[in-house]
């Protein structure tokens, strides 16, 4: 067993170490309506996980979204920021009216 706050930043485990059921993860999604005047969604109470471009994922109308670092360009493309309770998804510009917002991730627990 691995104590709390042993791993960090800097430290590596050897491939295979964690397999899927010692992990404390599930999918998660919500659902969005664009309104041409909001540019942030917020995923409440949900511990999301950012790290890595596979860990999250954002579709408008059913097209994949970029999500970048910081400064998101439009519509296609969005930043996330998580809190450890909620995540909020914000875009370059408001999704037009209409538009359906997916947020597909992973919960961690």
């Amino acid at each position: 067993q691995v104590a709390d706050g042993a791993i960090n930043s800097n430290s590596m485990l050897a491939d295979s170490v964690i397999t899927g059921p010692k992990l404390a993860v599930q999918p998660h999604r919500a659902k969005f309506t664009g309104n041409n005047s909001t540019t942030a969604f917020t995923v409440s109470n949900k511990n999301v996980y950012t790290g890595g471009e596979d860990g999250l994922l954002v579709f408008r109308n059913g097209i994949l979204i970029e999500g970048v670092e910081s400064s998101p360009s439009g519509q296609d493309q969005y930043t996330a920021a998580n809190s450890g309770s909620d995540l909020v998804i914000t875009f370059g510009t408001a999704p037009s009216t209409g538009d359906v917002i997916l947020f597909v991730g992973l919960l961690l627990s």
